[in-house]
């Protein structure tokens, strides 16, 4: 009962933070190579 619980969690947390944190890499790494 506890491993898909888990397993829930992980995949809601993964694609929350997923795209958010490839979104503002892109941002910074851009601006700081135009510079």
């Amino acid at each position: 009962m506890e491993e898909p619980v888990a397993n829930e969690d992980a995949t809601i947390s993964a694609p929350e933070t997923a795209p958010e944190t490839p979104e503002t890499t892109p941002t910074i790494d851009f601006q700081c190579s135009s510079t």
